[in-house]
């Protein structure tokens, strides 16, 4: 309580170091994304400082704040709220498309798109359901 503003109990010994090791898994996917989306539009040939500002100016921070319009948790399930978007089915596959067309390999993005194809297949569902 000392170092915290907020005290969390994510159940027994373990799931507390498990809870911030994941957190900080997600701080670095995020440093890892911008920093692949900065290399992607400086080899389309754009500004990567302009493309930040630009970025800062729209953005309204971290999409997790609004986390319930984005994703769906049900009974234990995580999915795209709305899976059938075009931001899933269309974007990432065309954004990929381009990457490619630039010659860049960039894990994070290859590694969401396949992401984001299970997630709209509901492929999670299964996936637990094995566990």
């Amino acid at each position: 309580e000392k170092i915290g503003s907020k005290v969390w109990y994510f159940g027994p010994l373990g799931c507390g170091n498990a809870a911030k090791l994941v957190k900080n898994l997600s701080n670095v996917m995020e440093r890892v994304m911008w920093m692949e989306t900065l290399t992607a539009v400086k080899a389309a040939g754009i500004d990567p400082r302009q493309y930040a500002e630009m970025l800062k100016s729209v953005m309204r921070g971290s999409a997790i704040s609004d986390w319930e319009k984005i994703i769906r948790i049900e009974d234990g399930v995580v999915s795209p709220a709305r899976p059938g978007g075009n931001i899933f089915r269309k974007d990432v596959p065309h954004a990929l498309k381009l990457l490619h067309e630039l010659g860049l390999k960039l894990p994070l993005a290859e590694g969401t798109g396949e992401a984001s194809a299970r997630f709209v297949a509901g492929a999670p569902k299964a996936a637990e359901a094995a566990e």
